[in-house]
């Protein structure tokens, strides 16, 4: 997805009945040493997007499994840098 149709991706879930509350995770990067990831819900997608300010390629989740990946993230952080490098 290009981050600069968060908007529209956004306001077109929730006009098809997908809950403002429902799960979005957000990957730039993905796989690269660099890549982050945000995580959040629907209803603030747009505002997640424009806040991280992503220049690289980016992937959307959207659904109840990609809640887990909050729990999964901080997870990750908690371990050893030399570990985290070695996780896929």
């Amino acid at each position: 997805m290009s981050s600069h149709n968060a908007v529209h991706i956004e306001s077109s879930l929730l006009k098809a009945g997908r809950s403002k509350q429902t799960p979005v995770v957000i990957i730039e990067n993905a796989g690269r040493p660099e890549g982050q990831m945000r995580t959040g819900a629907l209803g603030e997608l747009a505002r997640l997007v424009d806040h991280a300010a992503f220049s690289g390629p980016v992937m959307l989740g959207v659904g109840s499994a990609f809640g887990y990946a909050r729990q999964t993230m901080a997870q990750r952080q908690a371990l050893p840098a030399a570990t985290r490098s070695g996780l896929g």
